[in-house]
């Protein structure tokens, strides 16, 4: 995999910032929205998109998703939406003066991410997850949220709020923070109201849970998929 950066100018980039700005749903006097400083298109390895796109084919072919609606939205085949996923980040990649050459440190998990994509064995001791993604640096002062164990048991968590999965990342180089804009293949979402901690998998005939913003449980949404 290889990062290219992409031109401000450009429609790639100002599709990335305009998701990012407009799902900043915290309060600006709680978290205020930091600044893009870059963004980065992930070329994702042949072999990662191959299995990626077989597995949003076969929830396609269960679901026939493509050219449904939902409200006044058109779903894509598998129901794929770009989310967010918050993690860390604690090498020079993208950075002002830094690389785009990923590191070797296990514990910075935006390269492992880009590298060999998300890994279940990682839950709960560190927050990962990929696809075919865009990576961008944002430049904001907030204080560090740890990863901590899943709401809906043991999956790999996307949020369609940027402002909520900015909660998950950690950084080595303060004020700037990487997060990463990944296509998902959600299928058939169970909505959940209550923490569900003990789940290991999608109930029966679901491919994905998410926790619906209540202002109680769930404030924002968060996405889980198990597999």
């Amino acid at each position: 995999p290889c990062l290219k950066l992409l031109d401000p100018k450009s429609s790639a980039y100002k599709s990335v910032a305009d998701q990012f700005d407009s799902t900043w749903r915290h309060p600006m006097n709680i978290k205020a929205k930091g600044n893009i400083y870059a963004v980065y298109k992930i070329q994702v390895r042949p072999d990662i998109m191959k299995r990626y796109d077989a597995y949003r084919e076969k929830v396609e072919a269960s679901g026939k998703f493509s050219g449904k609606k939902n409200g006044t939205k058109v779903l894509t085949r598998g129901n794929e939406q770009r989310r967010f996923h918050g993690t860390s980040l604690l090498c020079n990649l993208g950075m002002p003066n830094g690389t785009v050459q990923f590191c070797k440190n296990s514990g910075c998990s935006t390269c492992s991410i880009i590298q060999s994509s998300f890994d279940m064995r990682f839950y709960g001791a560190t927050s990962r997850v990929s696809s075919s993604a865009e990576c961008f640096g944002t430049s904001i002062g907030h204080s560090l949220h740890a990863f901590r164990q899943g709401t809906l048991g043991r999956g790999i968590y996307t949020s369609a709020t940027s402002s909520k999965s900015h909660d998950y990342t950690k950084t080595a180089r303060p004020p700037y923070r990487a997060m990463l804009l990944n296509t998902v293949v959600c299928g058939k979402i169970k909505r959940m109201s209550s923490t569900a901690t003990h789940l290991t998998d999608a109930p029966s005939g679901f491919d994905a849970v998410v926790g619906e913003p209540d202002g109680l449980r769930f404030n924002y949404d968060e996405l889980g998929k198990m597999r």
